[in-house]
């Protein structure tokens, strides 16, 4: 799937070039699976990355996560969330120094209680 193949890629590169989904993708998360945001990473909609691009990662409980690593940052450019059971885009706050992006995201239909809080 290209969730899979997105997952694959940002897992295993060093460092973070800008990954480029396709204009009408639906990106459909399994209820299990998540990408661990290690290294600086922007995942853009698009070559001009407008959410009017329509890409859109779908379901899982917490389908991206940033994770505690020294140099882990996540810039989303034109993205939807939509129908994440847990939060969409979780943080791990070890550091003080996490740099989150949001340019021209939406998030829709996405569902979160307080007991998808962890610890």
């Amino acid at each position: 799937s290209i969730w899979s193949h997105l997952r694959y890629y940002i897992h295993h590169k060093e460092r973070g070039p800008v990954y480029v989904i396709c204009p009408n993708t639906d990106l459909i998360v399994p209820q299990t699976q998540y990408i661990g945001i290690r290294h600086d990473v922007t995942i853009q909609c698009g070559e001009n990355g407008s959410n009017k691009n329509n890409c859109t990662i779908q379901g899982g409980i917490n389908p991206i996560r940033v994770l505690d690593t020294p140099k882990a940052s996540l810039t989303m450019v034109g993205v939807t969330m939509s129908e994440a059971s847990g939060t969409a885009i979780s943080i791990d706050l070890g550091r003080d120094d996490v740099g989150i992006s949001f340019i021209d995201c939406a998030w829709e239909d996405n569902v979160f209680s307080e007991n998808d809080m962890e610890g």
